[in-house]
């Protein structure tokens, strides 16, 4: 790389050049690198230089909309070297001015064919229709251009199409179909319906992409959620809604919403069977199949012909709700689509649940992320990378089919004495001793409450709601500032507490998983200690005692172990402690309060706790004198 745009840290070079190596080959990369080591321009600077040299574009995916910050900033000081555009990718729930903004969240294919119409209604005079494209095409693209002449941001994008009153998204689409870097949310790209959009008006074939991947050990859990889909006793309430609001069929004598309540009471009857006291099990489609002929009197084959009704009715649900102006989404399609699926799809890598999330649903789960990541094969190159992405071959066999990508590890360029891990193995949280021993959650309570008698600003994280509760239900002497995150907690309520934490100090008790999210940091001292009550192994559900039974079919049980329930809680640990140290001139102390933290040493150096509150005082009195 000719350019690099600050002083290089350590690692930095050696990262461009690992990349720089993988698009001469034309390859695929697995990258890890710590937080602090500056992953983001060593990876984007030679992917910008090589695309501008060879004629190729650069796809940046990133998890979430606001993870697109750091990659603009980046981007920004790389302009000062090279002539490139870049186009800040979102969907139309958030670019388009003409969606009232609600709590709904329309899929792509809705706001497609909502927009497809105002579109058509403006080309045929209709310019009330949608008068941000009507602008569009009376004033041309000039306003676009001023994004050819800096980095912009969503936001800034937005702002700027606001202020020329044209329409955000098809401006957008302008932008990309001429800029030389992409920057989106995963779902642009691993969504086939809107990658196949994406690609076309992009101009851009597969092989002429350089993809990059952030904070990529979020893909196979992303890739299987897109492929899930999920029917709840809700769902069917707004399939009732719907019904009344543009009328009833019939079918075999039978009416739609008379099948509708049929299949409601199979679905409560057969859970109550299955479930028992249990939260989720497998479900068979032909169980509730004959429950369903049994009650509505219908043959498999009316049924069948009953399911396809409702698809058909769908479709002109959709169209009607287009000529009323309104999203074109229908409930009675969408539940016609997933029953066809449930009853008679012969997908090998699905599993069929019923839980009692929502009152009651039904899950189709994908237990395989590769029918959709397995994409990334068919680009130029791609580079995967993130500060958590061990074990390497585990990502590699959860996302790869055939290529076999080069792996790559870094370590921390930060201090080492900047971050102590300690350990107490007197205690654990395995379920048999949490369950049935109250002796086991004093014993970790008064640990916890001699850790925060100390007055550090502290996170203590549980492994689930339930072990939170029963530790909280235990007697505590400190008496400083402490918020908990109950499971109830409302968003405006967890936000406010966690302003309260971020400016005052004190304690704040929360669970892996929950609303203290993955990128939420706590730089500067914000956070002093972090307390691991327990490994947060995935929890043992129907989903995730099918997935270890599906890889058992093509791995070791060792290895399914090491990559579906060891792996995951290692990150989860590293991330944690992780969220103190964002700097150099960052410290902190985390403790680990389980037996089986040694477990874990490949991913965190650890040692064990003889005493664990003189060892974060002379840890805090040693760190002041620095």
């Amino acid at each position: 790389m000719r350019n690099f745009p600050y002083p290089p840290r350590k690692y930095q070079m050696d990262i461009v050049r690992d990349v720089e190596d993988v698009l001469n080959k034309g390859g695929h990369l697995l990258l890890e690198a710590p937080t602090g080591i500056g992953k983001t321009i060593s990876v984007l600077g030679p992917s910008i230089e090589y695309a501008i040299e060879n004629g190729l574009k650069v796809f940046y995916l990133t998890r979430t909309n606001s993870q697109q910050e750091q990659v603009i900033k980046e981007s920004r000081e790389l302009r000062k070297f090279y002539d490139f555009t870049l186009a800040p990718i979102q969907g139309r729930n958030n670019y388009c001015f003409m969606l009232k903004k609600g709590k709904i969240n329309y899929t792509a294919e809705e706001l497609a064919q909502a927009c497809r119409k105002r579109k058509e209604d403006v080309k045929n005079g209709k310019y009330d229709s949608c008068p941000y494209y009507a602008n569009l095409i009376k004033n041309g693209k000039n306003a676009v251009y001023a994004a050819f002449n800096e980095i912009m941001t969503a936001q800034d994008f937005m702002d700027l199409c606001a202020e020329n009153e044209i329409c955000a998204y098809e401006s957008m689409k302008y932008l990309a179909s001429l800029a030389d870097v992409l920057v989106m949310p995963y779902i642009y790209f691993f969504d086939p319906f809107i990658r196949s959009g994406l690609l076309e008006w992009s101009s851009t074939p597969l092989e002429k992409i350089i993809l990059i991947v952030d904070e990529a050990h979020n893909l196979p859990d992303f890739a299987r959620e897109l492929r899930s889909e999920r029917l709840s006793l809700h769902s069917l309430s707004l399939v009732d809604r719907e019904i009344k609001d543009f009328g009833d069929f019939n079918h075999s004598g039978l009416k739609l919403s008379d099948f509708v309540e049929y299949f409601r009471e199979s679905m409560i009857k057969i859970g109550n069977e299955i479930l028992g006291k249990n939260e989720d099990s497998i479900i068979s489609a032909r169980l509730l199949m004959d429950d369903l002929i049994e009650s509505t009197g219908l043959m498999e084959r009316e049924i069948d012909e009953f399911i396809e009704g409702m698809v058909e009715f769908g479709e002109k649900v959709r169209l009607e709700r287009i000529n009323r102006e309104e999203i074109p989404r229908s409930h009675i399609g969408n539940l016609g689509e997933f029953l066809r699926r449930f009853f008679y799809s012969e997908e090998k890598d699905i599993a069929r649940i019923i839980s009692r999330s929502n009152r009651l649903s039904l899950e189709i789960f994908s237990l395989d992320a590769r029918p959709i990541t397995s994409i990334v094969e068919n680009v130029y190159s791609s580079i995967h990378m993130s500060g958590t992405l061990k074990p390497l071959d585990e990502y590699e066999s959860m996302v790869f089919t055939e290529s076999r990508p080069e792996k790559r590890t870094y370590p921390s360029i930060f201090p080492k004495d900047n971050l102590k891990v300690y350990y107490i193995d007197s205690v654990t949280t395995k379920y048999e001793n949490i369950e049935f021993g109250d002796d086991e959650v004093k014993r970790i309570a008064v640990i916890i409450d001699r850790i925060i008698r100390l007055g550090f600003n502290t996170l203590v994280l549980f492994p689930s709601y339930r072990v939170l509760k029963k530790v909280m239900d235990q007697e505590f002497t400190y008496n400083g500032y402490f918020y908990i995150e109950r499971q109830d907690i409302s968003q405006s309520e967890f936000i406010r507490d966690l302003h309260l934490f971020k400016h005052h100090g004190g304690v704040f008790f929360s669970v892996f998983g929950g609303r203290m999210g993955e990128g939420m940091d706590f730089p500067g001292g914000e956070i002093q200690v972090v307390v691991i009550v327990g490994i947060p192994y995935p929890k043992p559900d129907t989903r995730q005692r099918m997935l270890e039974k599906y890889y058992l079919q093509e791995m070791p049980r060792d290895r399914v172990y090491r990559y579906l329930v060891h792996g995951p809680a290692g990150r989860k640990m590293v991330q944690a402690i992780g969220r103190m140290i964002r700097s150099e001139n960052d410290r902190g102390v985390a403790v680990i309060l389980d037996s089986r933290a040694t477990r874990f040493r490949e991913y965190i150096d650890m040692e064990k706790s003889k005493d664990i509150e003189g060892e974060i005082k002379k840890f805090w009195e040693i760190a002041s004198l620095k």
